[in-house]
């Protein structure tokens, strides 16, 4: 039997882990794409406004990632992995289930207005069907568990505390997220929108209709 003949340098790099330089590479043209992508939208930043601003060539940056999309989702990445770090430190240090449920739908504004380049992102996001179906996030990874699902885990404990009646915590975190959406949709539309009373009044009809004891937190 002949031998196999040896990859080539191309097929070892492309199996390969990435090196230190290459991972700081993608780092960098990811935080540019976010940038690029809050101020002119998905579809008016182009894959050679990627590569100018990050002083490579089309060709650099289809090397690192292989297409406009990809550079969003890596960007869509980023920004859910800070999200749910900073939103899942809230929720733990809360007092209670229905507690942390307040503090997911706060911390979560919070984060957003402090960092309005990602808010614009995940509107862009959910108005394009660049990476999936129009109006649903994509998950940034077949492991990754679904959005809602940290939500609908903080109602059924507060289910099983007592404080909360019994739903479908499933379709409720759906559509307690989906109002979020709305709301930072509106304040994109409408800078002068009360992002904070809104939350607000988003808790508050959330909680009278789900509290046991028809009380807010």
């Amino acid at each position: 039997m002949e031998p196999k003949p040896a990859a080539t340098g191309r097929r070892r790099r492309a199996v390969a882990a990435p090196t230190f330089t290459e991972a700081a590479r993608r780092e960098q043209i990811t935080t540019l794409a976010i940038d690029l992508i809050a101020q002119h939208g998905y579809a008016g930043t182009s894959l050679a406004k990627i590569a100018e601003a990050a002083g490579l060539s089309n060709a650099a940056v289809l090397y690192h990632f292989g297409s406009k999309k990809a550079v969003l989702e890596s960007a869509y990445t980023k920004v859910i992995g800070e999200l749910v770090e900073s939103v899942s430190t809230a929720m733990a240090s809360a007092a209670s289930a229905q507690d942390s449920i307040a503090a997911y739908v706060r911390s979560l504004v919070k984060f957003m207005i402090n960092n309005p380049r990602y808010l614009r992102l995940m509107v862009e996001v959910l108005t394009t069907d660049a990476l999936g179906q129009r109006g649903q996030p994509p998950e940034s990874g077949s492991d990754t568990p679904p959005r809602w699902a940290a939500l609908a885990e903080a109602m059924a404990r507060a289910q099983s505390e007592g404080d909360l009646r019994s739903f479908d915590t499933r379709t409720y975190a759906i559509a307690l997220g989906g109002a979020i959406d709305g709301v930072f949709a509106e304040t994109l539309a409408d800078p002068g929108y009360d992002l904070d009373r809104a939350v607000e009044d988003l808790l508050e009809m959330f909680f009278r209709a789900t509290s046991a004891a028809a009380r807010t937190p």
